[in-house]
């Protein structure tokens, strides 16, 4: 479908993309991933909330089912859904928890802030996120590549559950 969120992209092409894009975008502007501290001001409602809002779980004032999307028939019957069915945040972005995963341009730390690297982190949950987990604190480490077997050698990390939000 035409709205359906962009996903089996990895890391490697996301940066590609955005890097293209950052080509053909007016002077002084450039296109990313965003930071994880991004992300998380994103959906948390940034300066569209009070400060008690910004420090829930979540930013709605409804129920978490008319905002986003998560695993189960009350929800998203795990599939991935068309963007912009449910209401935005505060900020007017739409599926910024459940949906897809979002990959961002930081570096996987045990705390966002320090710590040794691994993967890069992808903020949000999925459709496949139980809806007890679903906050907008949920992280997850993804790995550039993925190991497939010995008969099936390595790969770039490009999953269904996984996709991308540009700033």
């Amino acid at each position: 479908p035409a709205d359906a969120p962009v996903r089996y992209v990895s890391r490697y092409a996301a940066e590609a993309y955005c890097a293209w894009l950052s080509e053909r975008a007016p002077a002084g502007y450039r296109v990313a991933l965003p930071t994880e501290a991004q992300w998380e001001f994103a959906a948390r409602g940034g300066s569209a909330v009070s400060a008690d809002d910004f420090d829930r779980k979540t930013p709605y004032t409804g129920s978490l089912e008319e905002f986003e999307w998560f695993a189960g028939p009350s929800s998203s019957h795990n599939k991935v859904q068309e963007a912009g069915l449910l209401r935005p945040n505060p900020l007017h972005l739409h599926d910024m928890l459940g949906n897809l995963s979002e990959m961002t341009h930081s570096l996987y730390q045990i705390e966002y802030y320090q710590g040794r690297t691994g993967g890069y982190v992808a903020r949000g949950g999925n459709f496949l996120t139980s809806k007890k987990e679903l906050r907008t604190a949920y992280r997850v480490e993804q790995p550039f590549y993925l190991w497939e077997g010995p008969t099936g050698g390595v790969r770039q990390n490009a999953k269904p559950t996984l996709g991308l939000r540009l700033v």
